[in-house]
C-alpha cells in the first residue's frame, strides 16, 4: 500500500487571508483532493510567517500563504509517526520563498529523510512554488523529514 505524506501543511484563518492558527485546523483541497493540517502536529521549532502580499495573487492556493523559517539550528525535522512500518510513503514538500524577510534573498538548503540526503533546494524566484517529492520505506515507526542548512540562507517549508 503506497501513503502519501504532504509536508505543505495549512494555516489558514484570518478572514480576508483564509486561515486559521490553529494546531487543530486542517483544510481539503478540493481541487488536488489532498489534506492539508497544520504542521505544528509534526514539528515544534520554527517560525511562522506569511508570504509578501505582492507575491500573493488567484495562482497561489491557499495552502501556500504561509510558510515556517529554520533561522536556528542546522538540522530542524519533521517527525511523522506513527507510520506503519516497511509501507511505502510518498512525500511531497513545498516552498515559496514569497520575499516574506524583505531581503530579496536566493535561498539553498538540502533536504534528508531521517539520516540520507533527499534533495537540494535552490529557491532562486521568490514567486515560484517549488515542489520536492520522494518515496520511501518507512523501516520505523515514524520517519523523520529534515531541512538542513547549507550556510546558504534560512531553509523554509510552506505550512
Amino acid at each position: 500500500m503506497l501513503y502519501r505524506l504532504q509536508i505543505a501543511f495549512i494555516f489558514f484563518c484570518r478572514l480576508h487571508q483564509h486561515r486559521l492558527r490553529n494546531p487543530n485546523s486542517s483544510y481539503w483541497d478540493t481541487v488536488t483532493q489532498v489534506p492539508y493540517v497544520s504542521d505544528d502536529r509534526f514539528i515544534d521549532v520554527g517560525s511562522d510567517f506569511d508570504i509578501q502580499s505582492s507575491y500573493i495573487n488567484s495562482s497561489v492556493p491557499t495552502q501556500e500563504l504561509n510558510l515556517r523559517s529554520f533561522p536556528d539550528g542546522v538540522r530542524n525535522c519533521y517527525t511523522l509517526k506513527p507510520v506503519p512500518q516497511n509501507s511505502t510513503y510518498l512525500v511531497r514538500a513545498t516552498f515559496m520563498y514569497g520575499n516574506y524577510d524583505g531581503k530579496n534573498s536566493q535561498i539553498q538548503f538540502d533536504l534528508h529523510i531521517g539520516v540520507n540526503h533527499w534533495k537540494t533546494m535552490n529557491i532562486s524566484d521568490p514567486s515560484a512554488i517549488y515542489t520536492a517529492e520522494a518515496l520511501t520505506l518507512a523501516t520505523a515507526n515514524s520517519t523523520s523529514v529534515c531541512l538542513v542548512n547549507t550556510g546558504r540562507g534560512t531553509p523554509l517549508c510552506l505550512r
